[in-house]
């Protein structure tokens, strides 16, 4: 796994994820660099400030409102809300709570979800 290192740099937290993913997962080595990129082009989308769109049919559409839903919330590593913005929540009833328990969505869009402007298109 040291190769794993040299791809994506010192990023002891995805190292082990890929050490753990192999052990339980060893006939999907070989996608392992691809799915590398796919993370840190996620990463690099997200860094920027950028949205990532994701489509599918039947099923697909399902899986992909899953992914969207996964990635608007926080699956294992929580995304909380920077002081600044708790800050907000100040002066509201219940306000110091609700910024504590508030917590950052990555932007993700499901192409066909929004019904409105499917039809306006």
């Amino acid at each position: 796994m040291n190769w794993v290192r040299d791809f994506i740099g010192d990023h002891p937290d995805i190292v082990q994820i890929c050490i753990e993913f192999m052990d339980a997962h060893p006939d999907l080595q070989a996608a392992l660099p691809d799915i590398l990129t796919a993370y840190l082009r996620l990463v690099e989308c997200f860094d920027n400030g950028k949205a990532l769109f994701i489509c599918g049919n039947g099923g697909s559409f399902a899986d992909a409102m899953h992914i969207s839903g996964e990635m608007l919330k926080s699956f294992s590593r929580k995304r909380p809300l920077k002081k600044a913005d708790k800050e907000r929540f100040a002066n509201m009833p219940n306000g110091v709570e609700l910024a504590e328990a508030l917590e950052y969505g990555l932007p993700v869009h499901v192409l066909g979800l929004n019904h409105s402007l499917f039809s306006a298109l």
